[in-house]
Order: C-alpha cells, then sequence, then structure tokens
C-alpha cells in the first residue's frame, strides 16, 4: 500500500470513530462505573526473614527489606521509648530516695534540737536543784536530806578501853567445872589496863532529838595480876590473855548543830570477862589451860558528835566513863551509814 493510500484509510477510520462517538447514545449510570482495582498485598516482614535481615546472612527482596528496614527502625525505636521510660522510672525512683533522705536529715535534725531543748531544760534545771540546795545549805547549814534530824544508823566501831580490875573474882564459864587445884582458890584479877578492839552500833534518833541503841564489841586484855589463894605444892597458875566482851544499851538526847549532832548519852554496860590460865606443874611443866569467866555491870556518861559525811554515810566520835563496873572509860571511833 502506498503512502496516499494508508493516510487516506487513517482518516477515514478517524472519521468512522468521531462520528460514531456523537451519534452513540448515553449509556445507563450503572453500566458506566468502572470495576474497583484490587489494592496490592502489603510486604509483610515476618521473624525469618527479620532475622535474616539482621543477620545479613541473605539477600532479601527490596520489598521485602523495605519492611524489615521499617521494622527494625520500629524496634529501636520502642527499645529507646522503653529506655527513656526505665531513666524516668529510675529518676523518680531516686527523687523519691533523695526526698525520704531530706525528710530523714530533717527529723534527724527536728529530734536533735528536741534532744538539745531537752538537755537544756535538764540543765536548767540541775542547776535550779543546786540553787535551791544551796540556799537550803546556806538557811539551815548542813547537808542533811531535809531539817529533821530523825535518822537510822548502823556503823563498825575501833575502840580503845580502859579497864579497872579490883579483887576481879574469876570462876568456871556455865557448864564448865575448875580444875580441882583450882577449885576453892579464889582466883581474882588485879590492876589496871588498856583494851583495844572494835564493835558495831546500831541506833536510832528521833526528829525531836531522843537516842536509843545498842553495841557490841571486844577488846583484847592487858597486863594484870592473877591472884588467888595458897596451891598445892609445885602447883602454879598463870594468865596468858583474856577478852572484856562489851555490851550497851543506850539512851540520850541529841542536839541540832546543823552540820553536826553533838549527843550526850546513859550507857548501860554488861561486860563479860574472859581469862586463859595456863595450870603448871614443877615436874611436868604446863599440865592443862582453863577458861575462866567473870561478869561485870556499870552504868557510863558518854559524850560524842556524830558527823554527817553526805547523805548516807557518816562517822562518829565519842567517849565514856564508867563509874562503876570494870569498864571505866573509853573512846570509840565509828564509821557507818544513815538514813531517815
Amino acid at each position: 500500500m502506498t503512502p496516499r493510500a494508508l493516510g487516506r484509510t487513517l482518516a477515514v477510520s478517524v472519521a468512522l470513530s468521531v462520528t460514531s462517538s456523537h451519534a452513540r447514545p448515553a449509556p445507563d449510570r450503572e453500566e458506566s462505573v468502572p470495576e474497583k482495582i484490587p489494592e496490592p498485598t502489603p510486604v509483610v516482614c515476618d521473624d525469618e526473614a527479620y532475622l535474616q535481615f539482621v543477620d545479613g546472612s541473605e539477600e532479601l527482596p527490596p520489598d521485602v527489606e523495605a519492611a524489615c528496614s521499617e521494622r527494625s527502625r520500629e524496634v529501636v525505636l520502642r527499645h529507646a521509648r522503653e529506655h527513656d521510660q526505665d531513666q524516668a522510672t529510675i529518676r523518680r525512683a531516686l527523687a523519691q530516695k533523695e526526698a525520704a533522705r531530706r525528710r530523714a536529715e530533717e527529723r534527724e535534725a527536728a529530734l536533735a534540737e528536741d534532744l538539745a531543748r531537752v538537755n537544756e531544760e535538764l540543765r536548767q534545771l540541775r542547776e535550779t536543784v543546786s540553787e535551791m540546795r544551796a540556799r537550803e545549805d546556806e538557811e539551815s547549814g548542813s547537808w542533811r536530806v531535809s531539817d529533821d534530824i530523825e535518822a537510822f544508823f548502823l556503823g563498825v566501831s575501833g575502840m580503845g578501853l580502859v579497864g579497872h580490875f579490883s579483887d576481879f573474882g574469876l570462876g568456871a564459864g556455865p557448864g564448865d567445872e575448875l580444875p580441882d587445884v583450882l577449885v576453892d582458890r579464889a582466883l581474882t584479877l588485879d590492876g589496871t589496863t588498856w583494851m583495844a578492839g572494835g564493835g558495831a552500833r546500831l541506833g536510832y534518833q528521833s526528829s525531836g532529838g531522843f537516842r536509843i541503841g545498842l553495841g557490841v564489841g571486844a577488846a583484847r586484855l592487858g597486863r594484870l595480876e592473877l591472884d588467888h589463894e595458897p596451891l598445892p605444892s609445885g602447883v602454879s597458875v598463870e594468865l596468858k590473855g583474856g577478852t572484856l566482851m562489851s555490851n550497851q544499851l543506850w539512851l540520850g538526847k541529841a542536839f541540832d548543830a546543823k552540820v553536826v549532832f553533838p549527843y550526850v548519852d546513859a550507857a548501860f554496860l554488861f561486860n563479860v570477862v574472859l581469862a586463859e590460865v595456863d595450870v603448871s606443874v614443877a615436874e611436868l611443866g604446863t599440865v592443862g589451860q582453863s577458861d575462866l569467866m567473870a561478869f561485870s555491870f556499870g552504868i557510863a556518861p558518854r559524850l560524842g558528835v556524830f558527823v554527817p559525811v553526805d547523805r548516807d554515810w557518816f562517822f562518829d566520835f565519842s567517849g565514856h566513863y564508867g563509874l562503876f563496873g570494870v569498864e571505866r572509860g573509853g573512846g570509840q571511833v565509828s564509821f557507818g551509814f544513815w538514813g531517815d
């Protein structure tokens, strides 16, 4: 076909198509709606593909690789969000801990202030009590718990005594018998001697100053003469030693001199004299020892002073003179406990 003929043919075809398009009636609306084009299926990066993407062990299709890259970005973003949340939680916990620490420090500071305030109040109270006691002591001149001189007292004492024996007869003790050679020999002690010993005292002193008490003690006899009626030929006796047991009941009156309590007592004395006598025979020497005993009663005025050392302890200094009996005088120094 020649070019001219081809051109005519194309022209005729175009004219026919135009004519047919103008002459064709309008199609029905329902028939004119084109069919819906189905959407493409999205590419999914499953776990296996994602692991291959992360490892880089195998080459993935481009669309799958893009999906896995998007998934990786989402994982990174999720981890970042979780890390931010963890950091925020940690910061909140640290903030709470810091707040708790500050509150604890504030409470500790408040307790320290309260303790300092209490200590200051105690110090002021002690100062007030000390000032009150100082004023009381200044007014009363005494360390005593109160102005009342009432007290119980118990002490131990050391004593020095003077014993006077004049034809002081000795005999056997209760339940004992004299050796035959000493029976009816009128054994007596004679002389004046110093004696030293110790004892204990228990007493009570009323608020009015009335005193009553008991005292016990023992002192070793000094040098004395042992006299007797004539003994059988070759027999002799010798005083080897002895003890004076001093027992006292006293009544008296104390006086409040503020710092000390002077007093005067009447002591009723009951003494037990124990004598150790050796019996000797010229040819044999000492053949035995006899323990002899005698009793003595007496009355002794006593002067003394009760000296409080503090609110619990005291010293007591006293001296007495026996009007009769073997205990003719002496002095005592006592130390002990007292309280009302």
